[in-house]
């Protein structure tokens, strides 16, 4: 049987959200017997993992910062509004 190779950016690549990936997981996974992993590739997928996985987090939280409203904002509005000015 021939030995398959995946390059270290295609398995980081599995990271991101698509459902082409998952399908590509699943056709891996039935030749999984016959994946070559040499330690170079997963030391460098470890290595490249922790910073992609920094980057999607950091994506993830400047969109959750987008679309948040500035809380603090929005109470010294709402204590201008009701007169409260004590704890602002």
């Amino acid at each position: 049987m021939p030995k398959i190779y995946v390059d270290t950016s295609r398995l980081i690549g599995f990271y991101e959200a698509a459902e082409i990936n998952a399908v590509q997981i699943e056709e891996l996974e039935k030749y999984k017997t016959s994946l070559v992993l040499p330690d170079q590739t997963i030391t460098e997928f470890r290595r490249n993992r922790v910073n992609k996985l920094t980057r999607l987090r950091n994506e993830f939280q400047k969109e959750i910062n987008a679309t948040r409203p500035k809380t603090v904002a929005i109470i010294q509005r709402l204590n201008r509004i009701s007169g409260i000015d004590e704890y602002v």
